[in-house]
């Protein structure tokens, strides 16, 4: 059995030989570690290459955030199993690898998960991050129970054949949960199982990447993003959002259909709750105040957009989302972006285009987690 190991990693010369060695030490197994430097300033690259092990594949890349570094890193695996290891972390024994494979091909699953042992900057354990057990639908509910956040983790230890049908379009490329997508109207699920021996070794300290100010604006956009999709599909059905996450699961339900104003209500309030739990504030960027006020208010705005506009605008994915923090900051937006944003803070709109830029700006309102009613012009 070989492994694929995915090692994104950022100015992490702290951390990234622990990382390495504890990837390296797996027995009984084949490991293939694919380390992607994404634009270190530290001595991270000089750590790295100091160890001369045939194992290791290094690919140094400007810097372009963690999901860019992972889609780069994809192109080099020739594993037969793929996991996504943080150059921070560790492994918790010497045959985590060899029990998550030999998992999955004895139970025929596509991937599995388990909890994470927390640790320290001094490697001390600290205690346990709870995952949720029920895989399934009831997974499901219970990310919209709890404002988007991912119940099972982002730690994906999978078949090399399911990375690549799933993971590398949901997780990298659209900054969503790895274990479903959404394909023909319908939510598909993979097939993952919860293993009770944890495998992964999580470290919490101060500098933790997701505690950065870019850290929060990268995961919130993912979690904004998920709720998005997931609300088209479930329904919170009660009217106050004040104690969501003390309410039980069943009263997130499924439904057919559901109305477009409800709908919106319903994005709404959880994006405020996602703010909420980020610890950021709507007013900190345009962005922020866009998404809440297209939720919140209603307008007859119908807005349409000129090819020209739509054909020089650049696509922009999840995995970009640090491209477009950086535009923010600097102020400097396309043209296409910039419009929707400033009409989205005016409320909600409908777009008109013409029929061959549909696809096209579709997949922009999907990166601004706009969901916007678009018509072709003409009505053909």
């Amino acid at each position: 059995m070989k492994i694929s190991v995915l090692m994104p990693t950022y100015n992490d010369a702290k951390y990234v030989g622990k990382s390495i060695e504890s990837v390296l030490s797996q027995r009984e197994v084949d490991v293939e570690l694919i380390i992607v430097n994404d634009g270190s300033t530290d001595e991270t690259e000089k750590i790295v290459l100091s160890y001369n092990d045939g194992r290791i594949k290094y690919i140094k890349q400007e810097n372009k955030g963690q999901l860019d570094a992972l889609l780069n890193g994809s192109k080099f695996i020739t594993g037969d199993f793929v996991c996504l290891f943080h150059s921070d972390d560790l492994l918790t024994d010497e045959f985590a690898f060899k029990r998550n494979a030999t998992t999955i091909l004895e139970k025929n699953l596509d991937g599995v998960y388990s909890d994470y042992v927390k640790i320290n900057e001094k490697d001390e354990e600290t205690g346990v991050l709870r995952v949720y057990k029920d895989f399934g639908e009831k997974a499901l509910k219970k990310l919209i129970h709890l404002n988007g956040a991912n119940v099972i983790g982002d730690h994906f230890f999978v078949k090399k054949e399911v990375f690549f049908r799933y993971i590398v379009k949901n997780y990298i490329i659209w900054n969503q949960p790895y274990w479903f997508k959404i394909k023909d109207g319908k939510i598909h699920l993979l097939r993952l199982s919860y293993i009770s021996q944890p495998w992964y070794k999580y470290r919490v300290y101060s500098e933790n990447y997701a505690r950065s100010e870019v850290g929060k604006f990268v995961a919130s956009n993912g979690v904004i993003r998920t709720i998005v999709e997931l609300s088209k599909f479930y329904k919170i059905h009660f009217a106050g959002f004040r104690y969501i996450h003390k309410l039980p699961t069943n009263l997130v339900v499924h439904h057919s259909e559901i109305g477009y104003e409800q709908y919106r209500r319903q994005v709404y309030n959880l994006i405020k709750k996602i703010f909420k739990n980020y610890g950021v504030s709507s007013k900190s960027s345009i962005y922020y105040e866009a998404l809440l006020n297209f939720y919140r208010r209603k307008s007859n705005v119908k807005l349409e957009i000129e090819d020209k506009l739509i054909k020089e605008a650049p696509l922009l994915f999840g995995k970009d989302v640090n491209i477009f923090y950086n535009m923010l900051l600097s102020n400097n937006l396309p043209r296409l972006y910039k419009l929707l944003l400033e009409t989205a803070f005016k409320g909600g709109f409908e777009i008109v285009v013409n029929k061959e830029y549909e696809k096209k700006i579709n997949l922009i309102l999907k990166f601004l987690s706009l969901s916007v009613p678009v018509s072709k012009k003409g009505g053909y």
